[in-house]
């Protein structure tokens, strides 16, 4: 069957919360996918003449290189965007409802105007009313759908509590201390919120990350990082070392460093500094003298 066109809502698929949570990368991926599921059969199928194409031959159709759809497909996977058939065929779930919405429409269709539809029945009169009622207008395609996929669904209250306001702010806080733009971040920053989020619910508080982050962006020479996830080894060490123990002090004397200790040192070195300089000015005096050495003798 030929189909020039499909639906598409905008607004479904910018509040799609497990799209939100992919890369610009992977969105758009799986743009370009939902493309070649519109023109095969079965409709909303991943196939090729057919066949479910492998990943060199999606990186072929699509034109990036193959490591970069191997992560675009991950995140698509990870958040549950598509789901896949026995065979591991990928399909649009949206696309599959929306065609079974189709044939049950085609067949209803078929009934009433049909070669096999009633005599007595008028074309222009449903069966289901009657003549001084209002006429039945068509239920349009709901938006609403529990195990839909990115092409319409309303967000999901529990994936929106994942990511609080806060996590949000100190993930652009930490973009920032980057040099990364939050309106504009690349695409491995995408999840950054979630990543903060996973912080603040593992007790890493936002003074904690900020002091980690600053410190390994004082040592970092070659830019911003390719993720935040680069953060998570400092943060883990700033967090240890701000809940290490104070050291104790103990009372009395401390044999490596004895009372007094420095005092005497600075005595010793002033005295034989004193008796060179006594030993050198008797030598000089030995020489204005012709040699003769006038010094009184030593003390028995």
């Amino acid at each position: 069957m030929s189909r020039p066109w499909m639906k598409y809502y905008p607004r479904d698929w910018r509040a799609d919360p497990r799209l939100r949570m992919c890369s610009l990368a992977a969105r758009g991926l799986w743009a370009d996918l939902l493309g070649y599921m519109h023109e095969a059969e079965p409709y909303g199928h991943l196939l090729i003449d057919g066949k479910s194409p492998t990943l060199q031959e999606i990186a072929a159709l699509v034109g990036r290189p193959l490591a970069e759809v191997r992560r675009a497909l991950a995140e698509l996977e990870q958040h549950g965007v598509h789901s896949l058939t026995d065979e591991g065929t990928m399909y649009s779930r949206r696309m599959v409802r929306d065609e079974q919405r189709s044939d049950e429409g085609r067949r209803q269709v078929g009934k009433r105007w049909g070669p096999n539809r009633s005599p007595n029945r008028s074309p222009n009169r449903s069966p289901n009313r009657s003549p001084a009622s209002d006429p039945i207008t068509q239920r349009p395609d709901t938006r609403k759908e529990d195990d839909g996929d990115a092409r319409a669904r309303d967000p999901d209250p529990k994936i929106e509590q994942l990511v609080p306001p806060e996590a949000v702010a100190l993930a652009d806080e930490v973009a920032v201390i980057c040099g990364i733009e939050p309106q504009h971040p690349p695409p491995a920053w995408c999840g950054a919120a979630m990543h903060a989020a996973k912080w603040l619910r593992e007790g890493w508080s936002r003074e904690v990350v900020l002091v980690a982050v600053r410190s390994a962006m004082a040592r970092k020479r070659d830019g911003p990082p390719h993720s935040i996830r680069f953060f998570e080894h400092e943060i883990a060490r700033e967090l240890k070392r701000q809940e290490a123990p104070l050291p104790i002090a103990i009372g009395g004397v401390n044999a490596a460093f004895p009372v007094g200790s420095y005092q005497a040192s600075r005595d010793s070195w002033r005295n034989a500094r004193a008796k060179l300089k006594a030993s050198i000015a008797a030598d000089e005096a030995v020489e204005e003298n012709g040699g003769c050495d006038v010094r009184p003798p030593a003390p028995a």
